[in-house]
C-alpha cells in the first residue's frame, strides 16, 4: 500500500500569555496531517536556526478511510524573539508556520545606573543619597526602597510604572545603604553605597598651664612668678579628626592660632592675659570655647623708700614713713620689717623693732611708719636686711637700708643754771649775780623766765621772789 501525504497543514500559532512575565512563554501551533501523521516538530528562530525538537508517535483518526490528525503542538521559550514551528509527517513532508513575535518576557532586573551621596567631604550635617535606575524597554519599574540591610525589603515605595526612576534618601549617620528596585514582574536589583564622612561629634578641649621652671600646674586666675608653658589638646574628637586653636589677649580674642599636636605655647611677659581655646573637627563642629586667665609677674617688688633721709630739727620723737611698692601682682600681706636707730651709719643698732604693715593683699603700694623716741643726739635710721614678697612670689632682698643722713633727737633737759659769782662775803649795799643757762641738745628757747629771791638760809626759801627774763637766740647752747 502506498501512502502519500500531501495534506500537512499548520492552522495557527499563538502564545499562552501576552502579559508581562518573568516566566517562560508557551507557543502553541495547531497542525494537521490527513495521511501519514505528524512525527516531529521543531522550534526555529528568525534566522531559521533550530532551537529545539520534539518527536512524537503519529496519531491517526480513521474516518471514512481517511487519516485525519489535528494536534496542538507546544514549545516554551525563555526569551523574547520571533519564533516559528517546522512540522514533519512520516512521509517526510514538512510545513513552516508563520513567525510569532514574543515580546512580554522580562527576566532582567532594572539596572541601577548610579547611586551617589550629596557630599563626599567630611560634614556634620545629614547626607542625601540619590539613586537612578532604568528598566529599558522591559516591564517597567513599579517600586523602590532604601534600606541599611542587604535584604529584599518587605515594604516598598510604589511609583507609576516607568522605565526610569530617580529617588533620594536622607541619612544622618555613617553606614552602608542599599537601593532596591523592583519591576512589574518582580525582578529585583540592588546597589550599595557606603557613607563614612558624617561626623557630628562635638569636640572637647582642655588646657594645661605650667611654670616654665619647675613644671608645676598653675590654676586659672592664680599668679605665677615664672614664664608659662601652655598646652592645649582635644580630649574628644570624632572620626574626621580635630584641629586645636588658641589666642592670647589682654582683652578678648578669637582663638585662630593653630596648635599642632604636642606643641607648647608660651607667655614670657609680665601682665594679665586671657587665653581662649577651642577644637574644631574637620567636619566643621566647634567645641565650647574655653577661657583661661593667666597672671604673670616676673618682676621683683620695688625698692624700699623713705619719706625723709634726714632731719636736723631736734625733736623728742619723730616718725618716718616707709613706702613699699609692687606694680605687678601687688604686695603680699604679712611682710615683716625690722628697724632701729644708730648714731653710726656703719654700726648697726643694738635694738631693732619689728613692724607688720597692714594692707590688702595685692595692693600695689603700701606705707607704714617707723618711730624714734627717748633718743638724744643725731641718729641714722636702719632697716635690717629683709625680704618681702609680692603675691606672685617674687621677692625683694637687699642689705641694710640706712638713711643717707641723720635725724636729730633731744630728750635731755637743759643744763642747770649756774651763778657767777657763786658767793660774795663783802658787804655792800647791793649785789649783782649773773645767771648762766646751757643746753647740749636742741638749744635754749629764745625766752626763759626765772623767779629769784634772797634768803638768809640755804634751807629756807625766800619769802618773796622777783621775775627776770633772759632773752637769747633761739637754739643757743
Amino acid at each position: 500500500i502506498l501512502s502519500i501525504s500531501t495534506f500537512l497543514k499548520i492552522y495557527s500559532i499563538n502564545v499562552d500569555n501576552t502579559e508581562w512575565t518573568r516566566n517562560n512563554v508557551k507557543i502553541v501551533v495547531n497542525a494537521r496531517d490527513r495521511y501519514s501523521g505528524i512525527i516531529k516538530y521543531e522550534l526555529i528562530n528568525e534566522a531559521g536556526e533550530v532551537l529545539s525538537t520534539n518527536s512524537m508517535e503519529s496519531v491517526r483518526d480513521i474516518s471514512e478511510s481517511l487519516i485525519k490528525q489535528t494536534l496542538p503542538l507546544e514549545m516554551s521559550v525563555s526569551q523574547n524573539g520571533k519564533y516559528a514551528f517546522k512540522v514533519y509527517d512520516q512521509a517526510g513532508n514538512s510545513s513552516i508556520s508563520s513567525y510569532i513575535n514574543v515580546t512580554n518576557i522580562d527576566k532582567t532586573a532594572p539596572q541601577i545606573t548610579s547611586i551617589s551621596s550629596s557630599n563626599t567631604s567630611w560634614t556634620n550635617t545629614d547626607i542625601v543619597i540619590t539613586a537612578k535606575a532604568n528598566d529599558g524597554n522591559q516591564s517597567g519599574i513599579v517600586q523602590y526602597q532604601f534600606t541599611n540591610i542587604n535584604s529584599t525589603p518587605t515594604n516598598w515605595v510604589s511609583v507609576t510604572n516607568t522605565n526610569e526612576v530617580t529617588a533620594s534618601y536622607t541619612v544622618s549617620e555613617n553606614g552602608t545603604y542599599y537601593f532596591f528596585t523592583r519591576d512589574l514582574v518582580g525582578n529585583v536589583s540592588s546597589k550599595a553605597v557606603t557613607i563614612s564622612n558624617i561626623d557630628k561629634v562635638v569636640p572637647t578641649v582642655s588646657i594645661k598651664v605650667t611654670r616654665n621652671g619647675n613644671g608645676n600646674t598653675v590654676n586659672s586666675g592664680s599668679w605665677a612668678n615664672d614664664k608659662l608653658n601652655i598646652s592645649v589638646k582635644n580630649d574628644k574628637c570624632g572620626a574626621s579628626g580635630c584641629k586645636v586653636y588658641y589666642c592670647v589677649s589682654t582683652t578678648t580674642c578669637d582663638p585662630n592660632i593653630l596648635v599642632n599636636s604636642g606643641e607648647t605655647k608660651n607667655i614670657t611677659n609680665t601682665g594679665i592675659f586671657n587665653i581662649y581655646y577651642k577644637a574644631v573637627s574637620n567636619a566643621g563642629t566647634t567645641s565650647v570655647v574655653g577661657e583661661y586667665h593667666a597672671k604673670v609677674d616676673i618682676t621683683k617688688p620695688d625698692t624700699i623708700t623713705l619719706s625723709s633721709n634726714s632731719d636736723a630739727t631736734f625733736l623728742k620723737e619723730r616718725t618716718v614713713t616707709v613706702t613699699i611698692k609692687d606694680t605687678g601682682s601687688g604686695l603680699k600681706t604679712l611682710n615683716k620689717f625690722d628697724y632701729g636707730w644708730s648714731t653710726s651709719n656703719s654700726t648697726a643698732p643694738s635694738i631693732f623693732t619689728t613692724v607688720y604693715p597692714e594692707y590688702v593683699n595685692g595692693t600695689t603700694s603700701a606705707t607704714f611708719n617707723v618711730s624714734g623716741s627717748n633718743l638724744n643726739g643725731l641718729y641714722y635710721l636702719w632697716i635690717k636686711p629683709t625680704t618681702y614678697y609680692d603675691v606672685a612670689g617674687n621677692s625683694y632682698s637687699a642689705g641694710n637700708l640706712v638713711s643717707t643722713g641723720t635725724f636729730a633727737f633731744d630728750n635731755s633737759a637743759p643744763v642747770n643754771v649756774t651763778f657767777n659769782p657763786t658767793s660774795n662775803t663783802t658787804y655792800t649795799k647791793s649785789k649783782t649775780v649773773t645767771l648762766k643757762l646751757a643746753d647740749t641738745g636742741a638749744g635754749l628757747a629764745a625766752t626763759n623766765t626765772f623767779k629769784y629771791g634772797w634768803s638768809t638760809s640755804n634751807s629756807t626759801a625766800p619769802t618773796s621772789y622777783s621775775n627776770v627774763t633772759i632773752n637769747n637766740a633761739n637754739g643757743a647752747k
